[in-house]
């Protein structure tokens, strides 16, 4: 299913409320600021949303303190998905068929200040 102008216009909420730059909004959307990388992508009428660390060798150890400080109630009840690619280590998850942008930026949130109990990964 094609994204909708309810879809697009939620699309374009959370990218000024996460102040992503973007002057088109299409059904898969990248950014790199420094050391993140966020994706966001539209597909069978659900939102995927990923943000990463790279740039850095993130370790089964990293993985595993990611995977121990996660909590299910910190993301609204939506699962996360933390895995290692070659490029970092990413958290991932697709939030309910019917939220909105506020409730995908709060989701962002909580996986930027997860990507942060890494070392070194935040300022």
């Amino acid at each position: 299913m094609e994204m909708d102008l309810v879809v697009t216009r939620n699309l374009q909420l959370f990218i000024r409320m996460a102040e992503l730059p973007c002057s088109v909004i299409t059904s898969r959307m990248q950014w790199q600021i420094e050391k993140r990388i966020i994706f966001l992508e539209w597909r069978a009428s659900r939102l995927l949303l990923t943000c990463g660390l790279q740039q850095r060798h993130y370790s089964h150890d990293d993985l595993l303190r990611l995977q121990q400080c996660w909590r299910l109630e910190r993301f609204n009840g939506v699962p996360q998905r933390i895995y290692l690619l070659k490029m970092g280590i990413m958290v991932s998850c697709s939030p309910p068929a019917l939220s909105d942008a506020e409730f995908w930026y709060q989701l962002y949130r909580q996986q930027c200040a997860l990507l942060c109990r890494l070392p070194g990964a935040c300022p």
